[in-house]
């Protein structure tokens, strides 16, 4: 346990749960398992996802502190990723996005920072072959209510001076899980280890906008952190709305009806 955590961990409301997991910084040889190809290398979407779920945003410079309870990972270019992240320009505008910079950050080619789009804030950290957007959240440094949504209210990075004063620290059994992911050549996360494979496929799919006709909408690249893998902790959305109580959603259902055989026969 990094002793600035350590540290930190001791103020916190959650601090006897916290001191439960151990967390590291992110390593520059973690870094470069990041830029691997989605197109080359298929595993390498989901070993991105475990890797960040559970991971903790602290920025040093105002001693505010992020626990990342869900992610979900997209990949760079719509040949990979129908729901890839925007680039380009509007009326002459670069549009905002979560590549890294080309001056020094703090860890090699990964990226934390905030992407204001029209539909609110969002939370995202940004590698050269794909980003991971933050849709569940939980404050650590105080006691407040966790950010559900994919637009994060309770931690900015607005600016590049917030992007470098912010650490990565990941959930080590995530780093372990997310590792063994990339020995296997396997394109089908039930098939491979790590806590995923024992949640059913359809609530690992993300919660994407509608462009459900393609193949590329039903990647298992959501993760949630250790304290948050049940359905009691999860974020609603579409694939998995069917399943909970007191709710009658027959789009829902269709939804899931669609996304399984996907899933099972790749089409």
């Amino acid at each position: 346990m990094p002793e600035v955590l350590r540290h930190v961990f001791s103020l916190f409301p959650h601090s006897v749960l916290l001191t439960q997991r151990k967390f590291t910084e992110l390593t520059d040889s973690l870094c470069e398992l990041v830029k691997i190809d989605w197109k080359l290398h298929p595993q390498a979407k989901y070993c991105v996802a475990q890797l960040f779920a559970g991971a903790i945003l602290y920025r040093t410079d105002v001693q505010e502190v992020i626990i990342l309870n869900t992610v979900e990972a997209y990949g760079r270019g719509k040949t990979v990723d129908l729901h890839r992240e925007a680039f380009g320009s509007v009326e002459n505008e670069p549009l905002q996005t979560s590549e890294p910079p080309a001056f020094k950050t703090r860890y090699a080619s990964v990226w934390s920072t905030t992407i204001t789009a029209r539909d609110g804030k969002k939370l995202t950290i940004g590698m050269e072959a794909c980003n991971v957007l933050v849709t569940s959240s939980l404050r650590l440094d105080k006691s407040a209510l966790p950010c559900l949504v994919a637009t994060t209210t309770n931690f900015e990075l607005l600016t590049k001076s917030d992007s470098l004063q912010c650490g990565i620290y990941l959930d080590e059994a995530s780093i372990q899980e997310a590792l063994a992911l990339t020995s296997n050549e396997t394109n089908s996360i039930t098939r491979q280890g790590g806590h995923g494979s024992r949640i059913p496929a359809e609530e690992r799919v993300r919660q994407v906008d509608p462009r459900f006709a393609g193949a590329l909408t039903y990647f298992l690249t959501r993760r949630a952190s250790h304290f948050t893998r049940n359905r009691r902790h999860q974020p609603y959305f579409v694939f998995i709305l069917a399943d909970f109580n007191k709710v009658s959603n027959p789009t829902a259902q269709l939804m899931k009806e669609v996304a399984v055989p996907v899933l099972r026969y790749g089409n």
